[in-house]
């Protein structure tokens, strides 16, 4: 037999490896071509072809072709072929038993592959599909003879949440209640937790779970995890029955009940939990963070002068604590925009005398910069800046708002300056675009153009890119700035080696001299992408350039798409080391900035009346295109939503009674995306950024970023949005949002 790859097929054949081939006519798209050479090879040589794996590769060849029957020989047959692949046969199988409508058969098969150990990138496609068999159809008693000893804590309580399904639908509720309770003693966080919990709560009206306040804190808990606030009220309210104690676990839960009423937006309930629980804790960090909260609720419903209070409050609380530096931040922003700025200004001073609160110093000296130059008051707005710009803010946004106070002090030269530095740092940042539009306005284009040309003359690869910055591909002379660029560039090999890079022919890739042992390396050696996918980034490093390309490249054929964006991600880092964004390959960005389900994405934004390149960029954002994501805080798909949200959008969809499994739909969630942007867009006037805010952070939280604001210009409301998280989210998907305009136009 053979010991490494391709030694039977050549010493039997006398021909050289033949995946190589066959891998380009699969990447070419030549089915037909490739089943035919596939056939050659196992008639000319059966044995040494099948332990390559060629009978599981036609297997898969015949399935993409619906001829399902014949698939299933093959993969029986693959069976036989050695144990390298029989997990993954075994697997395929079961898939063709249940698209069928076999599910008892498939479910046996799924079991199978379990109990044999099966490989990591198996498992969890095996166990969800074990269980969904089972629901339709399959027995139960494989569920209970399965050996869950070898499978993962996640695996096991997955199954161990079917056993109780199963013990429900055969009468056995007590049977049923315990195991949901071990469930959720063991871990309320996960996503058997949130079923564990749902099923107990349908069961408490009998007498087959005791309806302790133990009990009901524990659903309360999982309710509140997965964001279900109406149901977590219910229940943490019955477990807690009465004032929070000092107990730590009674504070935790009072938190979670007071957040609950927080995200319901019944502000003044959470004030008050907030409230009770600030006064019964000991703790200084339960009291400030209780105090903090409580502010944010007294500011959300439009009570400014409490929540200055409670804000002032929280940091007194616990002066060295992690939420008193914050809670300055948060009394300075409403003091300031009530009209109290000495107020401010005394608060601006207390952040001042920590090191640590550098950050929030800076994002406080932006504040009232920005506001300062859009009202047109130039005389304190210098000093924030530079405080902003030591504390080591975005240099973008310092940049950008120094070139709004020398335009507004009449100084065109040193606002150019600055525009080109925000452009230099990056293109398509939100500020670097807002400085562009600076830039071609009547009363800077002139000078911006003469000073463009001026450094065209400049011998260095630094003045011609920013001769290119400012003139733009559009003047004869910014084109030609650009092609210097690029011809200076290409004469260095580490620059040339992004400049042109592209996908690496399958006959040149290291993997065939590879001892390829594990089933992922050998599946992908047959251009099975998305089953080899864990062995991808092992043979096609990042470090060579057109192997890394290549290998996010094939990822992405094989829907990994999460993986594909992460090595172009890495990719790009090292090329934009060397090469300015502008000048890399399209081919290039579009791996960095792909489109996969372009249609869907395109159909529901066209009906829904939204921006398709905003849709791109929230997916691309939020899930990295992983439609089987599921976050911390439970939102699920590729747009993320969280199940209350996504049940209230689902009727505009002609869904009722929308389960959590469907928002992995891939044409569901991008649908829910778009007609939640629309929502928002309906609700904000089509204003970016707050379109964005929102969706990340919420309405309410938007709105309030927006009454910082003494103007109308995103840019203001980009540099007073509070949470430093959906600052980077805004930006991120700003630029995601630009690049995909500019790589998709037809779009």
């Amino acid at each position: 037999m053979i010991a490494a790859s391709a030694a039977v097929v050549v010493a039997a054949v006398g021909v050289a490896d033949p995946r190589p081939a066959l891998t380009e006519l699969q990447l070419a798209g030549r089915v037909d071509e490739t089943l035919a050479a596939v056939d050659q090879t196992l008639a000319e040589d059966p044995e040494g072809a099948s332990e390559l794996g060629f009978d599981y590769l036609r297997g898969h060849l015949l399935e993409s072709q619906g001829r399902i029957g014949e698939a299933n020989d093959a993969f029986a047959r693959a069976l036989d072929a050695g144990a390298a692949l029989r997990s993954y046969s075994l697997f395929r199988l079961a898939g063709n038993w249940l698209a069928q409508g076999h599910p008892e058969v498939a479910a046996g098969l799924f079991a199978r592959v379990l109990s044999k150990g099966a490989p990591e990138p198996l498992a969890d496609s095996a166990t969800e599909l074990l269980i969904r068999t089972i629901d339709a159809g399959g027995d139960c008693r494989l569920l209970r003879q399965l050996d869950t000893w070898a499978l993962a804590a996640s695996r096991k309580r997955r199954i161990e949440l079917a056993r109780a399904d199963c013990d429900l639908r055969q009468g056995d509720r007590q049977q049923a209640a315990n195991r949901l309770l071990a469930l959720l003693s063991e871990n309320h966080e996960d996503e058997p937790a949130r079923g564990a919990a749902e099923r107990l709560a349908r069961l408490e009206d009998t007498e087959t779970v005791a309806a302790t306040p133990e009990t009901a804190l524990l659903i309360g808990r999982v309710f509140h995890q997965n964001r279900l606030f109406g149901l977590s009220i219910t229940y943490l309210r019955r477990g807690l029955n009465g004032p929070a104690t000092a107990s730590k676990d009674d504070a935790d839960d009072l938190y979670a009940l007071a957040r609950s009423y927080f995200w319901q937006q019944e502000y003044l309930l959470a004030a008050g939990a907030f409230g009770r629980l600030a006064a019964s804790s000991r703790n200084p960090e339960v009291k400030a963070r209780a105090l903090y909260q409580q502010a944010r609720c007294y500011e959300l419903s439009g009570n400014w002068d409490a929540a200055g209070r409670s804000y002032r409050l929280a940091y007194l609380a616990e002066p060295d604590g992690r939420w008193s530096g914050a809670a300055l931040v948060s009394a300075l922003r409403l003091e300031w925009r009530g009209g109290d700025e000495s107020s401010a200004l005394e608060l601006y001073g207390v952040l001042g005398q920590r090191r640590e609160w550098r950050q929030l110093l800076a994002r406080a000296a932006i504040f009232m910069a920005s506001s300062d130059v859009v009202r047109g008051r130039p005389d304190r707005a210098a000093l924030w800046l530079d405080h902003a710009a030591r504390a080591t803010v975005e240099v973008t946004e310092v940049d950008y708002w120094r070139g709004r106070l020398a335009e507004l002090e009449g100084r065109p030269r040193d606002a150019i300056e600055s525009y080109l530095a925000t452009l230099t740092a990056r293109r398509f940042h939100p500020f670097a675009q807002a400085a562009r539009l600076r830039l071609e306005s009547d009363a800077l284009a002139p000078a911006a153009a003469l000073l463009g040309r001026q450094l065209l003359r400049a011998p260095d690869a630094s003045s011609q890119f920013h001769a290119w910055l400012l003139l733009g591909d559009d003047d004869p002379a910014g084109a030609e700035a650009r092609e210097a660029l690029r011809a200076r560039l290409a004469r260095t090999r580490s620059a040339r080696g992004y400049l042109e890079v592209d996908q690496r022919p399958a006959t040149d890739w290291p993997l065939w001299a590879s001892n390829l042992r594990e089933p992922e390396e050998r599946l992908l050696a047959l251009g099975m992408w998305r089953e080899g996918s864990a062995a991808v980034a092992r043979h096609f490093p990042v470090a060579d350039a057109s192997l890394g390309f290549t290998g996010s490249y094939l990822l992405s054929r094989g829907e990994d798409h999460r993986e594909s964006l992460r090595l172009a991600e890495i990719l790009g880092q090292r090329a934009l080391a060397e090469v300015p964004a502008g000048l890399l390959p399209r081919r290039f960005l579009r791996q960095l900035y792909p489109l996969p389900w372009s249609d869907w994405i395109q159909e529901h934004a066209r009906q829904r009346s939204v921006e398709p390149h905003l849709l791109a960029a929230l997916i691309r954002e939020e899930s990295r295109f992983d439609r089987h994501a599921v976050s911390g805080s439970s939102a699920r798909g590729l747009t993320q939503f969280v199940l209350p949200t996504a049940r209230r959008l689902a009727p505009q969809l002609g869904l009722n009674n929308l389960r959590a499994a469907q928002l992995h739909d891939p044409e569901i969630s991008i649908a829910l995306g778009a007609v939640y942007l629309a929502e928002l867009a309906g609700r904000y006037g089509n204003n970016a950024p707050q379109v964005i805010a929102a969706y990340n952070a919420g309405e309410r939280q938007s709105e309030l970023w927006r009454s910082y604001c003494y103007s109308r210009e995103p840019e203001e409301y980009l540099s007073k949005v509070g949470f430093p998280e959906t600052r980077q989210y805004l930006e991120r998907v700003l630029i995601s949002r630009a690049e995909y305009r500019e790589l998709y136009p037809e779009l």
